[in-house]
């Protein structure tokens, strides 16, 4: 299974039925996430190995601190991780939907739904 398999397998799981509404590419602020669900709080993305790069893990850092910022929740995956222990990841998701799933009244800064 290739990295967009994954990403569809995760958008597609199942996981986020009736528990939360998901966006994917949306841009929060400055930056594009992968997946975002307003109810939770929560930004999911998946990380190639550019990512392991000490230049890329600081970006990546200071880019947790904004978004926590807006009171959100990161949760980073390797794309190694997804294709080679997809229930896994998938389990972390939906613990995290379950426990932190809520109505929303505002969105954290300026965010644009991609698909």
């Amino acid at each position: 299974m290739d990295i967009a398999e994954a990403s569809t397998a995760v958008l597609r799981s199942g996981k986020w039925e009736n528990v939360a509404e998901v966006h994917v590419h949306s841009c929060i602020g400055q930056f594009v996430v992968d997946f975002f669900c307003d109810d939770a709080r929560l930004v999911v993305e998946l990380d190639g190995a550019v990512h392991l790069e000490p230049e890329q893990r600081e970006r990546d850092a200071l880019r947790e601190q904004t978004l926590s910022g807006f009171g959100l929740t990161v949760l980073r995956f390797g794309n190694s991780e997804v294709q080679n222990d997809l229930d896994s990841v998938l389990a972390r998701i939906e613990a995290h939907l379950l426990a932190h799933s809520y109505e929303q009244t505002e969105q954290p800064g300026d965010v644009v739904h991609g698909q």
